[in-house]
């Protein structure tokens, strides 16, 4: 299918760099995000500019007041209502050219298969607890999809690409800990912001094979302005991606 002629006005600033042959390829991409906060309001807002033909939200929240120091899609008008149903208006109005699903639910071991399935081309992950994140870890590995995966707490965050059979898993990485968490979880608002882009970007550059953060990960700290990255490897004996 051709780029209509609103399609190569909206993408005229990076054509030049996609050609027209790598927006269709964006455009017949599907991605699924789960947690549409601060992290992933961020990302969908990247990858709907970008063109990802299709874009599906998970999050049974609602916009809370004290969302709004990071969660970008949201405003003081919004509280109280569906994330998934604003995030949908907003990025809508954003791009018309592509399509948003909505799943209003929390993702579990029993609704997961209903909701990741082959016909997704990556994860993006912007949950805020480590128990979903090792449900969804679990599928992606079963399925082969390739995972994004993006944290924060105060001023420290990390990223990494997870590809099946290729680089450790969620599992491989964290050892299957789950870290006792702060409720709420305190962080400044421009580092989800960030991490979301880099996932947008870390999509991207997996799509059309550029270098990645495979086998890597990316730790942004306060006590440094540049990140640091760090090898990581697959765990031989982990009983998640050893196994799948």
């Amino acid at each position: 299918m051709n780029l209509s002629d609103k399609e190569k006005r909206y993408y005229s600033r990076q054509l030049p760099i996609l050609k027209e042959k790598g927006q269709k390829k964006l455009k017949n991409k599907t991605v699924l995000i789960g947690g549409i906060g601060g992290i992933g309001s961020s990302a969908a807002l990247s990858l709907a500019r970008m063109g990802v033909g299709e874009i599906i939200i998970v999050d049974d929240d609602k916009v809370d007041l004290s969302n709004l120091n990071r969660q970008q899609l949201y405003s003081e008008n919004d509280v109280g209502k569906p994330k998934t149903k604003i995030a949908k208006q907003k990025l809508e109005k954003i791009n018309s050219n592509i399509d948003i699903k909505l799943i209003n639910k929390k993702i579990d071991q029993n609704n997961i298969p209903h909701i990741l399935d082959e016909s997704i081309d990556a994860f993006i992950d912007g949950f805020d607890n480590i128990e979903t994140r090792y449900v969804v870890n679990k599928r992606c590995m079963e399925k082969k999809i390739p995972y994004i995966h993006a944290s924060c707490e105060g001023m420290e965050g990390r990223i990494t690409l997870i590809i099946p059979n290729e680089t450790p898993c969620l599992h491989c990485i964290y050892q299957g800990k789950k870290p006792r968490q702060k409720e709420p979880i305190p962080v400044m608002g421009f580092l989800p912001n960030k991490l979301g882009v880099m996932e947008a970007e870390q999509f991207y550059r997996f799509t059309f094979n550029l270098k990645t953060l495979k086998n890597k990960i990316l730790i942004f700290s306060k006590d440094k302005m540049e990140p640091s990255i760090l090898k990581i490897e697959k765990n031989k004996n982990c009983e998640i991606c050893q196994e799948t």
